[in-house]
C-alpha cells in the first residue's frame, strides 16, 4: 500500500477479518470492512504489525433495500477488490484506509477477467489464511478495539 500514490486506485486480494455494522448517514448507507493481506508493517513480527486496511463503502439509500453494502458473510473469505482509492493513512490506529467507490467492485476468487492479475496475490494471502488462525483472532481484537466494542 505504501507504493500506492494517495487518492489512486488499486486492486488488491485480502483476508475479510471484520465487516462493520452499516448506518445511515443522510441519503447514504455507510459501512466499514477491515481487511488484511497478511503482511507486516515494516517487516516486524509482531501480530500486532499485522497491516490492516479499513475500506469504506456508501450505497444510496433506498426505501425498500434492505441490503448492506457488503454482506457480513464475507468474514473469513479471501476476496478481490478492484478500484479501491487509496485515502490518508489512519496513523492513531496503524492501518491503511480506501474508500469503495461506484468505480469499485469485488470477487470471491481470481477467476473473473477483472482481477486475473491478483491470482498469485490471493495465494498468497490463502497460505497465510491457512497457517495464521491466532494471528487473525487477534486481528479481530485489534478491530474491535479501535471500532469501540471491547465488549466482543
Amino acid at each position: 500500500m505504501g507504493e500506492v500514490p494517495l487518492s489512486s486506485e488499486f486492486d488488491t486480494a485480502v483476508f475479510v477479518v471484520y465487516v462493520g455494522l452499516e448506518h445511515v448517514d443522510g441519503p447514504q448507507k455507510k459501512q466499514w470492512v477491515f481487511v488484511t493481506d497478511g503482511s507486516l508493517s515494516e517487516l516486524k513480527t509482531d501480530d500486532s504489525t499485522i497491516l490492516l486496511l479499513a475500506i469504506s463503502f456508501c450505497s444510496p439509500c433506498t426505501d425498500d433495500d434492505s441490503t448492506s453494502p457488503i454482506n457480513y458473510n464475507l468474514v473469513g473469505s479471501i476476496v478481490c477488490f478492484c478500484n479501491l482509492v487509496k485515502r490518508a493513512k489512519d496513523h492513531a490506529n496503524h492501518m491503511w484506509v480506501a474508500e469503495a467507490t461506484e468505480n469499485s467492485t469485488y470477487y470471491l476468487n481470481y477467476e473473473h477477467p477483472s482481477c486475473s492479475h491478483l491470482k498469485d496475490a490471493f495465494g498468497l494471502v490463502k497460505k497465510w489464511q491457512q497457517n495464521s488462525s491466532l494471528t487473525i483472532e487477534k486481528l479481530k481484537k485489534r478491530v474491535l478495539y479501535i471500532i469501540g466494542d471491547n465488549a466482543s
